[in-house]
Order: structure tokens, then sequence, then C-alpha cells
């Protein structure tokens, strides 16, 4: 019995790990265009964990976790893109 179970967690453990190491990333953005208030919003940083957008904000008004990657486009213009 002891045996089945040490697999059964073995199997679970890489599943488990992904889900909570969810990497963050937030990227520092010199200009934002929103498209759907038609407007140009300076410095804002955008904060996405896994492949999701969790959140979006002014720089200075919100945390970018210790552990985040950071992409520095504060000298770019950032908007929205296709997806294939």
């Amino acid at each position: 019995m002891t045996k089945y179970l040490i697999v059964l967690i073995g199997c679970c453990l890489p599943i488990l790990a992904e889900a909570q190491e969810k990497s963050v990333t937030a990227v520092k953005a010199g200009k934002l265009i929103d498209v759907v208030a038609g407007k140009v919003l300076e410095k804002q940083v955008i904060l996405i964990e896994g492949d999701r957008i969790k959140q979006v904000g002014a720089e200075g008004s919100l945390t970018i976790p210790s552990s985040a990657t950071v992409i520095d486009l504060s000298n770019a213009t950032v908007m929205p893109g296709l997806i294939d």
C-alpha cells in the first residue's frame, strides 16, 4: 500500500509544483495605449502571471513581486497585439 502511495505522490508533484510556481513578469511601459478609453497612459506597469495579464496600473500604484522578471520598456510605447 505504501509503495502505491509513494508512486501516486511522485506522479502528482510536477502538477502541484507547476500550479504553485506560476512565473510573474512585470512590463514597465513608458506609454501604454488604452484602446478602450482611447487614451495614451504614461509610466504604466503590466503584471503577467503565467500567461494571463493580472493587473495594469500606474507605476508606484501596484507592487512588483521581488521574484518577478522585469521587462523595462520605459522608453517604448506598448499596445495590445494581435493573436495568431
